[in-house]
């Protein structure tokens, strides 16, 4: 039994990842692509997750504004996701060259805001130019979203009613529906038709712009000043989506009567994106059961369907719950259970069999512990 233990420990050592020191901390890589829709060179930043793996498939944020957005977007994903709130994800920063010019449709010609118009060409880059060049370059999942604030929270809510297929999820952070007379809104009823946003979710947030006190969503609708005439354009689109159910988009409208236009940003990014994928967290287990292994599966199999793609859980969260099973419970048939899942799950990763191999050993099953000893030494191979 001792010369057992010392090759599994010496597999584990073998195994394992050797611990570095980190000299710097690198947030993202800077990027760049020529846009011949744009007709000019777009700088973009690309953030990989925590433990990023090339053979795994990640969902992709593409957020506007990237100079401005990028670091608190990464910082807010990656807490939650390492929290396993939300999935792991690619983001893209998208840094602006000209944000009047891209990210406002239709052209309005009466505004001060110049240039503006080009948001059709904008989105045309992205679904055509930068979509493709991430996935090119990376191992994506086909599960996207999209992040904007102000007018690019416009450019979303455009994408969102003209161009659904675009994206699976929108946030649109204090949009500037407001645009050109709320065009977006009116156009919005020639376009909204049953199943058109059919698994699409959008999250839409309104911070409270009134300079002389705090209204509720529902008296600003009817808030006669014209210091509320943003916040009024942003409940009405949100009543809009409201009242055609029958395309079947996931819709959560929520205000921020203690946050302004530019305060609101970092605060709903994190609502949104715990609202957008509130299905996400796997179950508790405060109090393991035979059946918890059966539950786990299950609850991937879900989150699998719900995003278009194969997700697993994470092959420490398998094991913590072995462990949990075997040391601090003493169930050691749920403890296998959960260690066969591991393997049928990751055939491939030898630590699924060092550890069943430490499993049998503890039982004093020597025959059994070697055998899938030298399993893992052919993973290794």
């Amino acid at each position: 039994m001792k010369k057992c233990c010392l090759l599994v420990l010496l597999l584990i050592n073998f195994c394992g990842a050797k611990s570095q020191i980190r000299k710097s901390i690198e947030i993202g890589k800077v990027d760049s692509l020529y846009s011949k829709i744009l007709k000019e060179e777009r700088i973009i930043t690309v953030y990989l997750p925590d433990n990023f793996n090339p053979a795994f498939k990640y969902p992709v944020a593409y957020i506007l504004d990237g100079e401005s957005f990028f670091h608190f977007y990464t910082g807010v994903s990656s807490f939650l996701a390492n929290n396993s709130i939300i999935p792991d994800m690619i983001i893209v920063g998208i840094t602006n060259t000209d944000r009047s010019r891209d990210f406002t449709l239709p052209p309005d010609s009466s505004s001060s805001y110049k240039p503006n118009g080009g948001g059709e060409k904008f989105i045309s880059f992205l679904g055509k130019e930068l979509i493709p060049f991430i996935e090119e370059k990376y191992n994506v999942a086909p599960y996207r979203l999209v992040l904007g604030h102000s007018v690019a929270g416009l450019l979303v809510a455009n994408i969102l009613v003209k161009y659904p297929a675009l994206f699976n999820s929108y946030i649109a952070l204090d949009p500037a529906i407001w645009w050109k007379n709320s065009d977006i809104s009116k156009n919005a009823l020639n376009l909204l038709k049953p199943n058109s946003l059919k698994n699409k979710a959008f999250f839409l947030a309104m911070a409270n712009s009134n300079p002389v006190g705090i209204l509720n969503s529902s008296k600003v609708a009817n808030d006669t000043t014209g210091y509320t005439n943003a916040m009024k354009s942003v409940v009405h689109f949100d009543e809009l989506l409201n009242k055609h159910k029958e395309t079947g988009l996931q819709n959560t409208f929520k205000y921020y009567p203690n946050e302004n236009h530019n305060s609101v940003p970092l605060i709903a990014t994190y609502d949104a994106l715990k609202t957008l994928f509130s299905f996400y967290k796997r179950p508790g287990f405060q109090i393991l059961t035979d059946s918890s292994a059966t539950v786990l599966e299950n609850h991937y199999k879900m989150l699998s369907e719900k995003m278009g793609y194969t997700i697993l859980p994470s092959t420490t969260d398998i094991s913590g719950l072995a462990w949990r099973s075997k040391v601090l419970d003493k169930n050691f048939k749920r403890a296998k259970m959960f260690l066969e899942m591991y393997i049928r799950l990751y055939p491939n990763d030898a630590n699924g069999y060092i550890e069943m191999a430490r499993y049998y050993d503890e039982l004093n099953d020597q025959k059994s512990a070697a055998e899938f000893l030298e399993q893992a030494k052919q993973k290794n191979k």
